[in-house]
């Protein structure tokens, strides 16, 4: 694999915690809640240790796996003896917000523990388990438009289509985000309004550029982009 690689799911991707999560030794443990300790006095409150699904096997569109806590996957990205040892490979959502004949991106905030400073698609986020069902199944629509809302403020009603985009791997550490395109009807007047008035700041600033625009701006971006990101606008139409 590349450092991004982008797959076609054929499909609507299904996902399925299995309810069996790594489960580290003791000394293995100590040293994630050493590196995690660490974490917390540089960021303070910006980290939060949610559960995070880790995926097992993935076949076709299926995704079977289960969750651990968010400070696994930290100390593994501060640890390159943890990431052998634990091997954790997160799932999450990204998607890209149509507006009329462009698209939104958002400067992530400089107290953010991931990318920090850089300029990315909107909205994104982990499969945390408030979307995950009784029977296992985990709705990723649905975490996709709660990141929406948490991150710039736009709720389901604002959304007119959402379409599966398919797989995009991030080989830097080995994150699996499944990639949709969500269109609003709102303009970016209010989409902008919207994310002013939360309270919290993913993001420190948002714009719209047309489709072609971005991509040269993202070129030349202060603080750079993300490779999803990229990957992203290469898989929407003008």
């Amino acid at each position: 694999m590349g450092v991004v690689d982008v797959v076609d799911l054929a499909g609507e991707p299904v996902v399925l915690d299995t309810g069996e999560p790594v489960v580290p030794d003791p000394r293995v443990l100590a040293r994630i809640d050493a590196i995690w300790t660490a974490e917390k006095a540089a960021r303070g409150d910006a980290l939060f240790d949610a559960p995070l699904f880790d995926l097992h096997e993935r076949e076709g569109a299926m995704f079977r796996g289960a969750y651990v806590p968010y400070r696994y996957f930290v100390a593994q990205r501060r640890d390159p003896e943890l990431r052998a040892q634990l091997n954790i490979t997160p799932v999450g959502v990204a998607g890209i917000l149509r507006v009329g004949d462009g698209v939104v991106l958002g400067r992530r905030d400089q107290a953010s523990e991931l990318d920090a400073g850089r300029w990315e698609s909107v909205p994104s986020g982990g499969l945390d388990d408030t979307n995950r069902m009784d029977d296992g199944h985990v709705d990723a629509r649905a975490q996709l438009l709660d990141e929406l809302g948490e991150e710039i403020g736009l709720s389901a009603n604002d959304i007119t289509a959402i379409r599966s985009l398919g797989l995009i791997h991030d080989g830097r550490d080995g994150v699996s985000e499944l990639a949709f395109e969500l269109t609003t009807g709102l303009d970016f007047d209010h989409v902008r309004a919207r994310h002013a008035a939360l309270e919290t700041e993913e993001y420190s600033e948002v714009r719209w550029f047309p489709l072609l625009e971005a991509r040269a701006f993202l070129a030349t971006a202060p603080g750079g982009t993300t490779p999803v990101t990229e990957a992203l606008l290469g898989l929407i139409d003008a």
